[in-house]
């Protein structure tokens, strides 16, 4: 069994439609043959799963993907000749 190797991270939040009923929505980023890309998705709780069968829990819909944009890195904040009269 290959070694588990993260490649990505994202999130999935509870929310509750319309009529009430709760879903999940989320989104992931991750790299794809050396691409950044980022997926948006809902997930509905399989209501017609037969008990004891192998049909999932939820179905997942991605809605949307797109290359994900890099993050800007920022520089670390240097002291100056200003923070030197700071007391603390």
């Amino acid at each position: 069994m290959p070694e588990y190797e993260n490649i990505g991270q994202g999130g999935m939040w509870i929310k509750e439609g319309k009529t009430g009923n709760k879903y999940i929505s989320g989104s992931l980023e991750f790299d794809y043959q050396g691409h950044p890309v980022m997926v948006r998705f809902v997930a509905f709780k399989n209501e017609k799963k037969v008990e004891g069968s192998k049909q999932p829990d939820y179905q997942i819909k991605v809605g949307a993907w797109e290359h994900a944009k890099a993050r800007e890195v920022k520089p670390p904040v240097s002291a100056t000749k200003q923070d030197e009269g700071v007391p603390f």
